[in-house]
């Protein structure tokens, strides 16, 4: 053997098995061929799939699961922040799922899966709008009038006034914080909701 060449075993991108054929021949004409052993090839990076992937409206909580794609996920980690570029910390099992509780605001769930071959995947959800907080009311009453104050962190949607205990129709109203007046016509117990 004069001289040895090395050779690129595998393409950018791929994921696979193969083997190694060695035929090398001396000047004499006389050759031999070797098979290598089974080689794992893999410089493909692992997908993660979110679902739900995000929400359109606010609701008061969500799950995600996360789905793994790779021949030979090792590790898959996730971390819930109002960041989309925040690092995942948290380990979590292959296909597993997330519940997101007890917040405020706008989420994501930041994931990053690795592979055996140690190729690294890190990806965002899509936004959870997320609201467990209930809105507050206050009332300050003067003879037969009421002084209300309504607020609420991501916004009101609307409030009655009535002597029902159960609201049957809403005053519509926008925006974080509202003050309204009410005169009783009658005596009795009335209800803010």
């Amino acid at each position: 053997v004069t001289s040895l060449t090395s050779y690129k075993m595998a393409p950018a991108n791929y994921a696979g098995y193969g083997y190694l054929l060695i035929k090398a021949c001396d000047k004499a004409g006389n050759c031999t061929s070797i098979v290598s052993g089974q080689f794992r090839f893999d410089s493909q990076l692992p997908g993660i799939t979110f679902t739900p992937n995000g929400n359109s409206a606010y609701q008061t909580s969500a799950s995600t699961k996360i789905t793994p794609s790779d021949l030979a996920p090792t590790s898959l980690k996730y971390i819930v922040s109002n960041q989309a570029n925040a690092t995942p910390n948290t380990p979590l099992s292959m296909g597993g799922t997330v519940n997101l509780s007890g917040l405020n605001g706008v989420y994501y769930v930041v994931a990053t899966l690795c592979d055996s071959a140690g190729n690294c995947t890190t990806k965002a959800s899509n936004p959870f709008y997320l609201d467990s907080k209930k809105p507050s009311a206050s009332v300050t009453v003067s003879g037969t009038t009421a002084s209300i104050t309504l607020s609420d962190n991501i916004g009101l949607s609307g409030y009655q006034v009535t002597t029902s205990s159960s609201a049957t129709s809403y005053t519509a109203v926008s925006g974080t914080s509202k003050s309204v007046s009410y005169t009783a016509s009658a005596a009795g117990t009335y209800y803010v909701h």
